[in-house]
């Protein structure tokens, strides 16, 4: 019997489960109780405001307390690291961009600005 079938057989496995990712959760999913999700959602809302205003620094205080809230939500990270870009910050947002990066390996955003900001380091 040759050994090519069963070496195919798990070579075709191993990519099937390489391809698939962990689902991602929605914030909104993560958010234990309605407490929880009414402050992540605020947090996150006044944090988009004080961006859009230019008080970075505000912003960034309300998005890290929405990731202690919800930890893996890779919008908000994305947020958070560019507002630390804006204020030149930008070993703390490769940080972000890496770590939402590594939470959904597909999400484009992530690696756009990962690709932005090691284009402004070089």
């Amino acid at each position: 019997m040759s050994k090519k079938p069963v070496f195919l057989f798990l070579a075709l496995m191993f990519f099937a489960v390489c391809k698939k990712e962990p689902k991602q959760e929605s914030a909104l999913q993560e958010a234990s109780s309605q407490d929880e999700h009414s402050s992540f959602v605020s947090l996150v809302s006044d944090a988009d405001q004080k961006t859009k205003a230019g008080s970075y620094r505000h912003a960034i205080e309300n998005y890290t307390r929405a990731l202690a809230l919800v930890p893996f939500s890779v919008e908000c990270l994305n947020k958070r690291g560019k507002a630390k870009s804006a204020l030149q910050d930008y070993s703390g947002a490769l940080d972000d961009f890496d770590m939402a990066a590594q939470i959904a390996p597909r999400d484009s955003q992530s690696l756009i600005n990962r690709g932005g900001i090691k284009y402004m380091r070089a």
